[in-house]
């Protein structure tokens, strides 16, 4: 089965991009660390939507056209991350936030 979600240059570039793959192809994209990418600024980073948008339109609510993800953005600080092992029987990943620091725990947890 193919899964697809759509990806962003920055945080200030909402052109979607629509990609395709079987559910190991994005784990590994999504898991990948940010720290590989030799990135020290959160507004660097590449975004991601689980979300595909109509004809690749811009990010909006207006172009959404389909959810292929469910997350689950746990920014509270006090949730631990071992949270997502909740979701067991369910294909489930999870991954820190760019601010995530051990003090002050901040996640995602993605179905």
């Amino acid at each position: 089965m193919k899964w697809k979600l759509s990806t962003f240059k920055s945080l200030t570039n909402t052109r979607a991009r629509t990609r395709t793959g079987h559910f190991n192809d994005i784990r590994k994209a999504l898991l990948t660390p940010w720290s590989r990418l030799n990135i020290k600024e959160k507004k660097q980073l590449p975004l991601w939507s689980p979300t595909v948008f109509t004809n690749n339109r811009r990010r909006c609510g207006a172009n959404a056209h389909v959810l292929h993800f469910l997350v689950y953005d746990l920014d509270d600080g006090l949730t631990s991350f071992d949270t997502w092992r909740l979701f067991h029987k369910y294909l489930v990943m999870a991954h820190t936030s760019f601010s995530h620091r051990p003090q002050h725990h901040k996640y995602r947890i993605i179905l």
